[in-house]
């Protein structure tokens, strides 16, 4: 299945919905400006994209579950070319799009549904707790599901951090860059080796891992923010060698750490945090607590160490810890 980025209401995309009247300054509220600083028109096509990198590429049309209706999203990636929408004011006569105004808008494009394209207040996803966006006409008398707003983002009442976090930094002091392979080492001795794929039980998927015993090759790994982290290497498993937080181990009561892609619409399994370990220098630990990819979400977060189990090393949560020391390859 492939993966999607769907938009919930009430997000950081900061399109709310206008459910209740709120009372209107004298004058007309400030225009919504594009990024060449015109204020929106009515009727125009316009693209949607995300202010903020590594979330996603242009809004688009999302189909969810192989059936109508489809669903308001995201490309995963940016530089896709998305689809263009059209603003409506709900003020009739109005031909600017304005700041904390009622507006209706629908993709500027045709499906093989044979519905309207108009975004509308969804279902409730029952994993995440959120309204999704979905298309299509309100049949009620007042059709307010169909009408949004657009708000200013007032970045000062969020508490900012005088600068980004430091980069990660590899055993030669040089920051970690998407896409380069890397080793992942133990950074304390009689700890197992380098991580890699473990056949845990004869058959698919592949766990990861550590080798037995310092000094062996073990797999290289690719790191893609936020952070994805995937196995450069193939298997006899037709699948993905992407990181995935995995099933309970029920001896132990510890994730283990599997192979994959998670199939939900977030995808939240698949990402995992490197965090500075308390052994100082280049030391790190990796943990599972996917809140930069949902804010809104609760998790039971963990760190990773190692459950030996018939005589294999496996990466487990909930447990000992093992810190990391990550080699680029040569």
């Amino acid at each position: 299945m492939k993966s999607m980025r769907l938009i919930g209401s009430l997000s950081c995309i900061m399109l709310v919905m206008a459910i209740s009247a709120v009372a209107q300054p004298s004058s007309s509220p400030a225009p919504v400006l594009d990024s060449a600083g015109r204020p929106l028109q009515r009727g125009v096509e316009y693209y949607i994209n995300p202010a903020i990198t590594d979330s996603g590429g242009r809004f688009t049309l999302i189909n969810r579950n192989g059936s109508c209706p489809f669903y308001v999203g995201q490309e995963n990636v940016s530089g896709l070319e998305g689809l263009p929408v059209i603003f409506t004011p709900f003020v009739e006569g109005e031909t600017v799009i304005r700041e904390n105004r009622d507006f209706r808008v629908a993709f500027s494009a045709a499906t093989i549904c044979v519905q309207s394209t108009a975004w509308k207040l969804g279902e409730k996803d029952p994993e995440s707790n959120r309204r999704l966006i979905v298309t299509g006409e309100d049949q009620s008398s007042r059709r307010t599901a169909n009408y949004f707003r657009i708000v200013v983002w007032e970045l000062s009442i969020i508490a900012q951090p005088s600068s980004s976090p430091a980069p990660v930094l590899d055993s030669a002091r040089r920051p970690l860059q998407r896409g380069v392979e890397y080793y992942i080492n133990p950074a304390i001795t009689d700890s197992g080796g380098r991580f890699t794929l473990i056949n845990r039980n004869g058959s698919c998927p592949f766990y990861v891992g550590q080798e037995n015993v310092s000094g062996l090759e073990g797999l290289p790994v690719i790191f893609t923010p936020f952070v994805e982290v995937a196995f450069s290497a193939a298997t006899i498993c037709v699948q993905s060698t992407a990181w995935k937080l995995g099933e309970k181990d029920p001896e132990s009561n510890r994730r283990l750490i599997v192979t994959g892609e998670d199939q939900s619409s977030r995808r939240t399994a698949n990402y995992f945090r490197i965090e500075k370990a308390s052994d100082g220098g280049d030391i790190y630990q990796i943990s599972w607590c996917p809140t930069d990819v949902c804010p809104t979400c609760r998790f039971d977060c963990g760190t990773a160490g190692n459950l030996v189990e018939n005589g294999k090393r496996l990466l487990a949560l909930d447990g000992n810890v093992i810190p990391v020391s990550i080699e680029r390859r040569a």
